[in-house]
């Protein structure tokens, strides 16, 4: 048996496109009638084809996982990072003041 590919549409017109394994090009045919399907190509299908088939059909997939992980990395960016980043630029203000208070509590204890 060897894996075929057709086009074909149904009866409404919707086009139909695929791969099956049969063992000659009118068993295809035979089987997409079968399944109400009107026949407009029939082709051996090699195996780089269907590798390369299967290929797009991954990176598709690894396209979409990319997409979703930039929106969870820009959420986390949104609401994890720059808060953090807020804290810590309010805690230098903080260290900063607390070091200049200090000074002047020392600079008046000299003084007394």
């Amino acid at each position: 048996m060897a894996t075929y590919g057709f086009k074909a549409v149904d009866l409404a017109g919707v086009p139909a496109r695929g791969q099956v394994e049969a063992a000659s090009e009118q068993a295809v045919s035979d089987q997409l009638r079968g399944r109400g399907l009107i026949v407009l190509d029939v082709n051996v299908s090699s195996k780089l084809t269907i590798a390369s088939t299967k290929l797009g059909q991954l990176g598709q997939k690894w396209e979409t996982v990319g997409t979703k992980m930039a929106a969870t990395g820009a959420a986390l960016t949104r609401t994890v990072s720059l808060p953090l980043a807020a804290v810590g630029a309010g805690a230098l203000v903080v260290a900063a003041k607390f070091d200049e208070y200090m000074a002047r509590l020392k600079f008046i204890k000299q003084r007394v």
